[in-house]
């Protein structure tokens, strides 16, 4: 199994018994290496500050995990942990340079002015190759309000220094908002990664594994097909690109199942439906075929226009529903493209367009063919015009986006939802739950309660039961909803306020047929059907 070793957080260097020199690191993007790389099936270790732990930020159950305060700590930390010789290893902690000779006690705050003399602490970057000489070393590097060219220089010296083989480098002035741009540089190139932290992390995480060769688990090797060209393969072969990726010790049927009904959007009549078909599947070649004539149309289409814009390298993922191919993905460092336009029936999306919006939601940028309503209806903005191609950016971008809260009661025992059709703006004639705006000193929660109790004149005090970022844009308004689940073992009847018409309960699958229905309330839904709460 491939293992890796990641750092994350700042160092506390004790001044005295009470004070420490330290930094701002918080250590949420260690961690989210951390987690992307669980995702990916590998066992990981993290070495974290106390001040990450302090944050309670989510951490996969899998992961081992190794407190640290100092830089001393840290060090006992790391020299324990390279005796594993792990696979990869992150080192995103921020050690402080320097540490103060520490005054035993707690020094006096009587005097106007004091000295601290602070010594140079050892590089720790600059002992992992000798201790791991087979690992892929990651190294991290952040200034503040330089030039990209100088960024990247510092950065490659870093390389050359530890002997590294990726340096992740970031500029101070452009962390704190909705993205977190890095640039990742090799010893011999270097490539822009923007979007939100867990996706970057995402992204660093597949490009670490795939070039250090140890793909993330169920990517090997697959057959090629007959009349296709080689490049269907995984490991470093991935980064040119396709999809699906299938075990080469399984049926084919039973792999594509395994693959393409992951979706968490998926109904269990369809999961059904889907997976019978699947299973019936022969042979990969007409559905490779048709992957390979939709990359060759690509490429002949649009590669050139948007070369510079996803930048490189690319990867094609094939949109499937059961065994049918409905279009391409393609991703590249800076934004994804879609090779087909989506389509957008009156009786809303399908399923596997749900899917693959769900993927979407926190890209910041996408290129479409064609009307793009369905962005459109989720907070993205249309951008730039390049041929047929227009480019959307996505709501992590948005700074004018309105707070709000829904609430959907569900009663799990009967498998009902209390829901109405809204009868005002942004969602007027819509079904969708009740909720609203934020106000001033709210937490999320606190509103959607609130709504619920105003709207439907239904008390709850239990906790939510789920949580799912929902965002959506009406008439130029953009609006980020918190939409929560509550269960209820009784149905208690609603008193409408007027803001909620035909308020009533309904069963999950009648809930579904309502149209029209806002898109947080269908996705909501679709995580019930699926019997899977959001996270």
């Amino acid at each position: 199994m491939t293992t890796a070793l990641v750092t994350a957080g700042g160092t506390a260097e004790p001044i005295d018994d009470v004070r420490v020199l330290t930094n701002r690191s918080t250590g949420r993007f260690g961690a989210a290496i951390a987690n992307a790389l669980a995702a990916a099936g590998v066992e990981v270790t993290l070495l974290g500050s106390e001040g990450l732990f302090a944050r309670k930020i989510p951490l996969a159950g899998s992961i081992r995990q190794v407190r640290f305060e100092s830089s001393d700590q840290l060090a006992r930390a790391l020299d324990s942990a390279l005796e594993q010789k792990p696979d990869l290893v992150f080192m995103a902690a921020a050690v402080s340079d320097y540490a103060p000779e520490v005054t035993d006690g707690k020094i006096s705050s009587s005097a106007e002015e004091r000295t601290l003399l602070l010594r140079r602490t050892p590089k720790l970057l600059d002992r992992l190759r000798d201790a791991c000489p087979r690992s892929y070393l990651v190294g991290f590097k952040l200034l503040s309000g330089v030039p990209r060219e100088e960024l990247q220089s510092v950065a490659r010296g870093q390389i050359e220094r530890a002997r590294l083989d990726l340096c992740v480098a970031n500029d101070l002035q452009e962390l704190g908002g909705p993205t977190h741009p890095v640039l990742l540089v090799g010893p011999e190139s270097s490539q822009r990664v923007e979007g939100p932290r867990a996706r970057v992390a995402e992204r660093l995480v597949r490009h670490a594994l795939v070039t250090a060769g140890h793909p993330p688990s169920g990517w090997e090797r697959l057959p090629t097909p007959a009349g296709c060209s080689g490049e269907f393969a995984a490991g470093p072969a991935l980064q040119l690109g396709v999809a699906p990726v299938l075990r080469s010790d399984e049926p084919l049927g039973a792999a594509l199942a395994r693959l393409v009904l992951q979706s968490p959007v998926r109904a269990p009549a369809a999961f059904e439906r889907d997976r019978r078909s699947l299973l019936a599947l022969d042979s990969a070649d007409d559905l490779l075929a048709q992957i390979q004539a939709a990359k060759s149309g690509w490429k002949d289409s649009f590669e050139g226009l948007l070369a510079d814009e996803l930048g490189a390298p690319l990867c094609f993922r094939a949109l499937l529903e059961g065994p049918t191919l409905r279009g391409l993905l393609v991703e590249g460092p800076r934004a994804l493209a879609l090779a087909e336009p989506l389509p957008s029936p009156p009786e809303g999306p399908p399923l596997w367009v749900e899917a693959l919006l769900e993927h979407l939601a926190t890209e910041a940028r996408v290129w479409v063919q064609g009307s793009a309503d369905l962005l459109a209806a989720r907070a993205y903005r249309p951008s730039e015009t390049k041929g047929q191609l227009r480019s959307w950016s996505g709501p992590a971008l948005r700074d004018d986006l309105r707070a709000g809260a829904s609430l959907c009661l569900f009663a799990p025992q009967t498998r009902r939802v209390l829901l109405g059709r809204r009868t005002k703006a942004p969602a007027d004639q819509h079904w969708a739950f009740p909720g609203g705006g934020r106000e001033a000193g709210e937490t999320a929660w606190d509103t959607a309660r609130r709504e619920l109790h105003e709207e439907a004149g239904v008390q709850l005090d239990a906790l939510p039961a789920g949580r799912r970022d929902v965002f959506h844009g009406e008439d130029g308004r953009a609006y980020w909803v918190e939409g929560f689940v509550g269960l209820t073992l009784h149905e208690p009847e609603p008193v409408s306020n007027g803001e909620l018409t035909e308020l009533a309960w309904y069963e999950l699958e009648a809930a579904l047929e309502l149209r029209p229905i806002t898109p947080g309330t269908r996705r909501v839904l679709l995580d019930l059907l699926s019997g899977r709460l959001p996270a």
